[in-house]
């Protein structure tokens, strides 16, 4: 197995390890790293098939444990958690950071309409009329603060680890000697 497949490999489990932990130890509503964890695989992986793969699996795992409910509403929250993956151009391009920043307030905004109208759509618990879609939408704004918050927080520390360790390996601060190194050390 090549380092690269390796590294990759990792990788995807690391992210896929993070979005589970995050989903099911003790959290605020919606503050959990599956979508920033997606636009960061978005951003890592080369093929858009893995990068997508990433959040998908860490859904029907931790909702296997957690439980199912409404199908069609399960589609609309999985697809609205994946779509951090299809933003990769718009993280292409100098202050990094920024870019994902900003698409993290999109990926919010996105899950926040999505979920919200496919809640109003397939559910009973508001009337469907123009004044129900208002009143689903205005119910669930104490959320949307949790969803902007959570995925502010965790794309910040996705990227910011990654541009610090990117730093880091281009000036060689997180190399570990090799023996030869610490024993000309030594002598």
């Amino acid at each position: 197995m090549s380092k690269q497949w390796q590294s990759a490999v990792a990788m995807f489990s690391l992210l896929v390890g993070l979005c589970v932990a995050g989903r099911l130890l003790p959290h605020w509503p919606n503050f959990t790293p599956v979508a920033a964890v997606a636009l960061f695989a978005g951003y890592w992986y080369r093929r858009r098939a893995v990068a997508l793969a990433v959040p998908l699996v860490a859904l029907l795992l931790s909702d296997a444990i957690i439980g199912p409910y409404d199908v069609r509403t399960m589609i609309v929250v999985y697809a609205a958690l994946a779509l951090g993956v299809y933003l990769r151009p718009l993280l292409a391009g100098r202050r990094l950071i920024l870019r994902a920043a900003g698409c993290s307030v999109l990926c919010s905004l996105a899950f926040f309409l999505a979920t919200n109208g496919a809640v109003w759509m397939f559910g009973s618990m508001y009337p469907h009329t123009a004044g129900g879609l208002a009143a689903c939408y205005l119910a669930g704004l104490p959320f949307f603060k949790y969803t902007l918050y959570g995925n502010a927080v965790w794309t910040g520390v996705l990227f910011g680890t990654y541009a610090f360790a990117k730093q880091a390996d281009e000036c060689h601060c997180l190399e570990v000697p090799t023996c030869r190194d610490r024993e000309a050390v030594l002598r």
